[in-house]
Parts: C-alpha cells; structure tokens; sequence
C-alpha cells in the first residue's frame, strides 16, 4: 500500500504472473446540452511503480501488463522470464485517491485555485494472457469526479462523474517474436449521475456516453540486438449518449472525446545482459521448471525515451470546471509530451533502480505543462516458492505527488 502526501493515497499491485482488464462504463445525468463536449486526458501515469520510476518510458520496451495503458504491444510481448513457455500470464492493479478538501493535487494541470470540494479516483487495471506467438488481453483507465453541493440551498446535492477508457486486446509475435503488431479495440464511455441529497441516497437522473475506436501498437526488437523501438497510434474517439439516459433539465456535454494521439519510443541497454533474447514459445518441461531461473548476466543499463503528439479537441471543455457549472475551454491545439527513464540492477541480484522524468502537458491555454520526477527501485526480499521482491516510486510535480509500495516476484 501507499500513501500520497499531501494530495491522495495509492495502492499498487503488480505480480509478474498478470493480467490486464479493460471494460467501459458511463453514466451521465442530463439537462439541457452543455453546447461543450468534455474531453477524456489523463496527464499523469498512473500504473505499476516500476513503469512510473522511469517516467513511464514504456512505448519502447512494452513490458508487463502495467504497460498496455501506454502501448498494446505490450500484450504480446515475451520477456526473458516466460520466452520458453508456450502460456502464461500477467496481471496489474493501480489506484490513486484525491480526498475530499484536497486543494493540493491538481489532476488535469488545469490551474484552477480551491480545487478541494471534490474527490477523484484513478485507476488503472489491466490483464494479459500468452498463448505461443498470441497475446490477448484487456486494459481500463478509470477515472471519476464526486462533488457535493456546498451551497446553503442545492438543486443538485452531489454530482457524480466517471470515465473509462480501455477495451479488448490481441497482438501477434512475427519473426520469431523480432516484431510485434497488436491493436486494441478501444471503448471509452463516461456516465454522469445527479443526487438530490449530498449523502448519495436519492439518485434523481443519470445518462451514459459510449464510443468504440482503435488503438495500434508495434514492437521491433531483434532477438541478440540491445535496441528497441515502439510505435502507438490511436485516432479520434467520440462517445455519444446513450438513447436509454435520463435526461432532465441539467446541461451534459455533446459528447465525450478522447483526442488522437501517436508516440514513437526507443530502448537501449548497456552491459552484458541481453535486452532482447530469442524466444522459443516452447511449452517443455525443462524450460517451465527453468522459467524462474537466475539469468547469467544481470549487470546492465537500460535507456528509454518516448514522444507523443496528442491531436486537438474541437469544442471541449474541462471536467472539473464543468462540475462548478463552469466552461474551461481544453485541447484547442496539439499537445507534445516526452518521457525519460534510466534503470540499472547495480546490486546484482540484490537490487534494481530507476530514475526518470516526463513533461506533461497542459490541454488548457491559460495553463503552463508541468515536468515530473520519477523514481523507484526493486529489493530481492526471500525465496519462498517463488523469488519475492519489495518495489517503490514516486512521482513528484508541481501540485501533484504519488508514492507507490509493492510486492512481487524477484526475476
């Protein structure tokens, strides 16, 4: 478990037999049209302790899957530990709390002062399963804004708002796992529900926003070789409201959008341990009792670097100023982020660590993008079964702090 100080409180899960779940769901209560959409952006990374530590660098290196957030190549992606194996699996839980009267963390770099009245939650989950040269799986990004009513008389006593974006998986490994090629069906929705009291046990209205669109991935690793590069593509993606919604005499957006973005990524390691092995895919005997098993070389240094253009948002606003019955006008133009991370196991076999930043941009005019400090590290605790490890982070921004504590296996 984890705590973030002064802004919200993180847990992190991540084994490295795991699994990544990606499903949409919506509600939102409805008035009149807003004459805004509402943009789904999420600046910070949320996700394992090992990809925030290296300023979550991860289009590059696609592994875990923690990392099908950042690119779907990572669903099919074979790692030293399970290149032998016919099947396995991955699995990843993360979450972030916002507490109520927590004016520090600024969530969407939207500059607006007094940001307290109101408590979010980020999460971020995700499941993979590998069969030979295939990789299935799925991976969700939710993300929810609770506001009560402050006022000494309320129409609304508590506003309730929460988006999912994520969706259904497949990769492929070709070339004897040299390149890999996945995409994501990606289904964003967000769901906006109205209470009468501040208590939440009078629901007046609700309404849902549902979309589908495709996310792209591609890896080029080849096998002996100690360089990676990494694509992502993803295009517009709409959600329009659901025909079933309660709509009522309160404003919901137009639509929901989630912008179009592209990222390009590269890895490099130095050092005698080999970055990009050659998988079998084999399902032997030998090899599974094997797939634990201390590599020769664990000396190494591993760079990686991503870029990412994000596409702009016709006609949106921001989440939280709508939620103070406000217009913040969002993603007017292009938006450019950059990632950096550096990791090592300079205690061979006894410890790993990790530094890295990423800029984040900011998607509203009168709002400058913020730069973030990463950091972690893995300890080898004990055998018992398994090699089990100790994993922290952190992730440190201008109004924003996320500290991360994990347990896992040692590989």
């Amino acid at each position: 478990m984890g705590k973030v100080w002064p802004t919200g409180k993180t847990l992190a899960a991540t084994l490295c037999l795991g699994f990544s779940l990606g499903m949409t769901t919506a509600i939102a209560d409805a008035q009149e049209p807003f004459g805004k959409n509402l943009e789904i952006f999420r600046g910070p990374i949320i996700g394992p302790a090992n990809v925030v530590g290296m300023g979550g660098a991860n289009i590059g290196l696609a592994e875990g899957s923690g990392a099908q957030s950042l690119t779907p190549a990572a669903v099919a992606n074979r790692s030293a530990l399970n290149g032998g194996t016919w099947f396995d699996w991955d699995w990843s839980v993360d979450w972030l709390n916002v507490g109520l009267g927590d004016i520090n963390t600024d969530i969407e770099n939207n500059g607006r002062p007094g940001g307290g009245n109101r408590e979010i939650t980020l999460i971020n989950a995700a499941i993979n399963f590998l069969f030979g040269r295939f990789g299935v799986g799925m991976e969700l990004q939710a993300h929810s804004f609770g506001v009560p009513c402050t006022d000494t008389v309320c129409t609304v006593g508590y506003t309730e708002y929460s988006s999912i974006l994520g969706g259904l998986t497949l990769g492929y490994n070709f070339l004897d796992g040299a390149l890999i090629v996945a995409t994501e069906l990606t289904i964003p929705s967000a769901t906006f529900v109205f209470y009468s009291d501040k208590e939440k046990t009078k629901k007046t209205s609700q309404a849902q926003l549902n979309g589908a669109g495709l996310t792209f991935g591609a890896l080029w690793k080849p096998a002996e070789l100690p360089f990676r590069f990494g694509l992502t593509a993803r295009a517009r993606v709409p959600a329009e409201l659901d025909p079933s919604s309660d709509v009522l005499s309160l404003p919901i957006p137009n639509e929901v959008v989630v912008p179009w973005q592209v990222g390009l990524g590269f890895a490099y390691s130095l050092g005698p341990r080999t970055l990009n092995p050659r998988p079998s895919f084999d399902d032997t005997e030998t090899r599974f009792k094997d797939r634990f098993a201390v590599p020769m070389w664990r000396e190494y240094w591993l760079i990686a670097v991503d870029l990412l253009l994000y596409g702009p948002s016709m006609n949106a606003a921001g989440v939280e100023a709508w939620l103070a019955d406000e217009v913040q006008e969002a993603g007017k133009n292009l938006s450019l982020s950059a990632r950096l991370g550096l990791e090592s196991e300079f205690w061979p076999h006894v410890m790993r660590g990790r530094i890295g930043s990423y800029y984040e941009p900011s998607r509203f005019e009168d709002t400058a993008g913020r730069f973030h400090g990463t950091a972690g590290f893995d300890v080898r605790l004990f055998e018992f079964i398994y090699d089990w490890r100790f994993t922290a982070g952190i992730d440190v921004a201008d109004a924003y702090l996320n500290t991360m504590l994990s347990i896992g296996f040692w590989n």
